[in-house]
């Protein structure tokens, strides 16, 4: 998934700045169609052309950010924690930070994305859906920035840390042995779970830009809907393409 990223223009130019970090064999394609199986997908039937493609893609958004959530979940409750609480110790406190760095904190966004998602999506009509998503996107973008781009800086650090104390530390490689095995991640491993922040901060934009594809610029929702897009884009300004 390549974004392209140009400051005052959602055209991009061969002087744009451009991100590139290749999705797991594991990531979910978006498929529109599917995304219908959600609340109220039903009154997709009233709805033609524009209006149903903005809410598929919203619903989409949705979708996709409780299978992520689930994922840092995963991260958390079976890598993170034990390792914390293991006796005797695994790794010091200082060693776990090298690997997973802020995760904590991008659960807790993605949490609170989630719910003010869902909450809409049971509250709102297909009609006023992107431009409610649009809102909630453009109030916690700021926050969703700060904490991603922490989590991405620590994000190269935390793969040679890994190396290193599989190398190194007989007990951790025996953990994500276990581990792995145990949540069935054992194809993946735990290096593809850690960098799924870092291709939802990349997503993002992407899910946007679907929906401006289907908003009019004379539409009243394609301000927000352009603006979350645009903030997202510059926000992904913190990767380092050779990630």
């Amino acid at each position: 998934e390549r974004v392209m990223l140009q400051r005052h223009s959602l055209k991009p130019t061969s002087s744009s700045t451009s991100i590139s970090v290749s999705a797991p064999r594991s990531s979910r394609s978006i498929v529109i169609g599917r995304a219908n199986s959600l609340g109220r997908g039903s009154d997709n039937k009233e709805l033609s052309g524009d209006d149903k493609q903005r809410s598929l893609i919203v619903r989409e958004i949705v979708e996709t950010e409780k299978f992520y959530k689930e994922s840092l979940h995963i991260l958390i409750h079976d890598f993170l924690e034990p390792l914390r609480t293991a006796n005797p110790k695994i790794l010091s406190p200082n060693e776990i930070y090298n690997i997973f760095g802020n995760l904590e904190e991008v659960y807790g966004t993605s949490s609170d994305l989630l719910t003010s998602l869902e909450e809409k999506v049971a509250k709102e009509t297909n009609e006023a859906l992107s431009s409610q998503v649009g809102q909630i996107f453009t109030k916690m973008t700021d926050r969703m920035l700060k904490v991603y781009e922490q989590y991405c800086v620590n994000f190269r650090k935390s793969m040679e840390s890994i190396d290193e104390y599989k190398k190194n530390n007989s007990a951790f490689s025996d953990f994500l042995d276990r581990v792995c095995a145990m949540v069935n991640v054992a194809i993946l491993g735990i290096s593809d779970l850690l960098i799924k922040p870092v291709q939802r901060i990349c997503r993002y934009p992407l899910l946007f830009k679907e929906l401006i594809k289907f908003t009019p610029a004379n539409h009243p929702l394609w301000f927000s809907v352009s603006r979350s897009f645009l903030r997202l884009t510059e926000g992904n300004g913190l990767l380092d393409p050779d990630m």
